[in-house]
């Protein structure tokens, strides 16, 4: 590491040309080589707490500061070093480091462009809050002695023997997890109750508390400074940090590796100790706090932290493994270059000279981190809104979306209108034009629609089952029945031996009370008679009732179906015993359409039900539409949580809740099916509309009625 120092023979020369000066405080540290084989070094800001990497040619301009002007430099170089120089190189690195702020302003002018400068960042708090509402980091305290003094002590856990004895504790937790495997897996489903969820949250702060003292003890232990560690609430739910910058100034990959992976390992070290106590520690407190460190919290790290496409351990790890400082802006530079060559077939070079296969790395990494984080920030724009009240929240979902996601497209297009003298005719420009051509044209055609809904056939069916034991007197075995017709006459002996003792009963009584009027005996026992008989009665009156519903009658109408072959007359029957069906063949489907297409239907359409299962269609006509969606779906069989494809939920009262708006559909049949479903019949409604419409059409259409839905206008 050197400091850079203005030269002292040249400092008269300087103090009266333009000829800018470097700040005394920075420091030029040796880096590793780059992906190329070509040597780097870093310019280490001390007092900003940045870090800047530059090439050969940038040293080799810095060693030669002293001359003090840009074509000295540059003949200087070329007579030295076999690369080709020129004063607009020099410039352009001058124009570099007045950017980073790398030079002593010392002239009226530079104060004042140094002030303008500032003072254009400077936003007032409301402007401030809506860029950094989503991320606000808080420094809260500065651990560098600590660490350093700790990381002497602890510098064992990154070594081999402690990595392989870490290993061993992690298999031997899992093997005798193994053991106990139906505990293990009770005490997952405990973790779905509030307690369970406020333990995973605990478990959560100390293991990221403990994954953050990692980054800082591997920092500290290779020499770097760790001047700030705190707390950043992202989209408002807290997340620890740890400043590492100065791990930069590694000159070894996999030491600024270590760095990048540190946290993870300390989370695995916490997560294979506890558990391995877990299976040693008796049920309690103890060992059920234990579960979530032991379980959850590591995989969720491995989750996020290495997820390579948001500024995580994932990327930094990415960062140094390619050996590619600063990949977010360099990736994107080169993706954005290949996407125009691709389209437009401008003849650029790229922004930088680099290995093929670590372009194509780095493009390929840059198309992913876009498709991820288009999805990202829709999903966190969704959770805004649903986070705040609703004009505030479509606010702020406005403002996610178009800061995130338009901004970048728009500024993209700015650069091509920039650069509108590169459009030339050539065959990338004309295969460009073509397919856009063809997919606006695709996209604003009026089509004809063709729309399929999910639908149920459900035939209203009776099921013929006897109420009491009996003997079978009669049989009508029709083939087609009318709502009240006979299908069995069934005689119990039991109940008529009970309803003509119960008979018997009450006319003994009726004759003890009649004749006892003159009786002081009877008078007095007269009231006890009355209730008795009374509740005679009541049993002779039930006892008929069970009687009469010896007899089966058909409550629909329909035809007999599934009749067992053991019904006869003089046959016994027993309780609830199975004689048969009775089915309605109807000619109704239901159907449910989606809002985004049942503007598309209108009553009268013809259509087509295609079953599931039974490989058999019907012809049908549209009857009815709803005027309003439905709150419920009436027909669980069609929806997600029954293994249909309407996306619902259960309630608590286990009604079916739809996510989404549906309307419920009326079809009739057109003709007699060629096979009828027995009970009900799971398909889709296949319908061809008169009316055409674009997907554009549909896709405004569709925006506006979730636009209106949403705000209740």
């Amino acid at each position: 590491m050197v400091f850079l120092v203005n030269d002292p023979a040249a400092t008269d020369r300087q103090a009266h040309s333009s000829w800018p000066r470097l700040r005394d405080e920075l420091r030029l540290i040796k880096g590793a080589p780059t992906t190329s084989g070509a040597p780097s070094w870093t310019i280490h800001d001390p007092v900003a707490g940045r870090f800047h990497s530059i090439g050969w040619l940038e040293f080799l301009i810095l060693s030669r500061w002293g001359l003090g002007d840009p074509q000295r430099i540059a003949h200087s170089i070329e007579q030295s070093a076999p690369l080709s120089v020129s004063a607009r190189d020099v410039a352009a690195f001058i124009e570099f480091l007045e950017r980073a702020e790398l030079l002593i302003v010392d002239s009226n002018y530079g104060v004042e462009k140094f002030l303008e400068k500032h003072r254009s960042k400077k936003v007032n708090f409301a402007y401030w809050m809506l860029k950094n509402y989503l991320f606000i980091r808080i420094p809260l305290i500065n651990p560098d002695k600590q660490l350093h003094k700790i990381s002497k002590k602890l510098d064992f856990i990154f070594k081999m023997p402690f990595i392989l004895f870490i290993f061993v504790i992690s298999i031997t937790g899992f093997y005798l997890v193994g053991r106990q495997w139906d505990v293990f897996v009770n005490s997952f489903i405990a973790l779905a109750s509030i307690e369970g969820i406020f333990s995973i949250a605990l478990a959560m702060v100390a293991a990221k508390t403990i994954h953050e003292i990692g980054h800082g003890l591997a920092a500290a232990g290779l020499g770097c400074r760790v001047p700030a560690m705190g707390v950043a609430f992202m989209v408002m739910f807290p997340v620890m940090w740890t400043d590492t910058t100065d791990a930069w100034r590694l000159q070894r990959r996999q030491d600024r590796v270590k760095v990048d992976i540190a946290g993870i390992w300390m989370e695995i070290i916490l997560s294979s100790f506890c558990l391995l106590a877990w299976n040693f520690l008796p049920d309690g407190l103890l060992r059920t706090a234990l579960f979530p460190l032991a379980t959850t919290t590591w995989v969720i790290t491995l989750i996020i932290n290495l997820n390579p496409f948001m500024r995580f351990d994932g990327y930094f790890i990415l960062c140094d493994t390619l050996n590619v400082p600063n990949l977010e802006a360099r990736a994107f530079a080169l993706a954005r270059w290949r996407l125009r060559e691709t389209l437009f077939g401008w003849g650029d070079s790229a922004p930088e000279r680099l290995p093929a296969r670590t372009v194509r790395t780095m493009i390929f990494w840059s198309y992913c981190t876009w498709l991820y984080r288009i999805f990202l920030f829709i999903g966190i724009a969704l959770l805004v809104y649903n986070l705040f009240f609703k004009v505030l929240g479509i606010f702020l979902m406005v403002v996610e979306i178009v800061w995130f996601i338009v901004r970048p497209v728009v500024n993209e297009f700015k650069e091509w209108r920039r650069q509108m003298n590169k459009f030339h005719l050539n065959s990338r420009l004309f295969i460009t034009i073509l397919l856009f051509s063809f997919l606006a044209m695709i996209a604003a055609w009026p089509w004809r629609q063709k729309l399929t809904f999910p639908a149920v056939w459900e035939m209203p069916h009776a099921v013929l089952e006897s109420r009491h034991p009996g003997i079978i007197d009669s049989v009508f075995l029709n083939p087609k029945v009318e709502a009240g017709d006979v299908i069995y006459r069934i005689k119990s002996p039991d109940l008529e031996y009970k309803i003509q003792k119960t008979r018997n009963e009450i006319e003994i009584l009726k004759a003890m009370i009649s004749s006892g009027a003159f009786d002081e005996t009877i008078i007095s026992q007269r009231q006890v008679s009355l209730t008795n008989l009374s509740r005679l009665e009541t049993e002779l009156e039930r006892l008929i009732s069970n009687y009469d519903q010896l007899t089966l009658k058909s409550p629909i109408q329909g035809r007999l179906s599934a009749i067992p072959d053991f019904v006869k007359p003089g046959q016994w029957v027993g309780k609830k015993e199975f004689l048969g069906n009775i089915l309605n063949e109807s000619n109704i489907i239901i159907a449910y359409a989606p809002e985004s297409d049942v503007y598309l239907i209108s009553v009268g359409n013809k259509a087509r039900f295609v079953s599931d299962n039974r490989n058999f269609y019907i012809d049908v006509r549209i009857e009815s539409i709803d005027k309003f969606s439905v709150e419920t779906i009436e027909h669980n069989v069609l929806t997600s949580p029954f293994g249909g494809v309407i996306p619902a939920r259960l309630d608590p009262n286990k009604n079916v809740i739809p996510q989404g708006s549906y309307y419920k559909v009326t079809l009739r049949t057109l003709n007699h099916a060629v096979q009828t479903p027995i009970f009900s019949e799971k398909g889709v409604i296949k319908v061809e509309t008169n009316q055409s419409y674009s997907y554009l059409k549909r896709f405004f259409d569709f925006a506006v009625g979730v636009f209106i839905r949403e705000t209740g206008w």
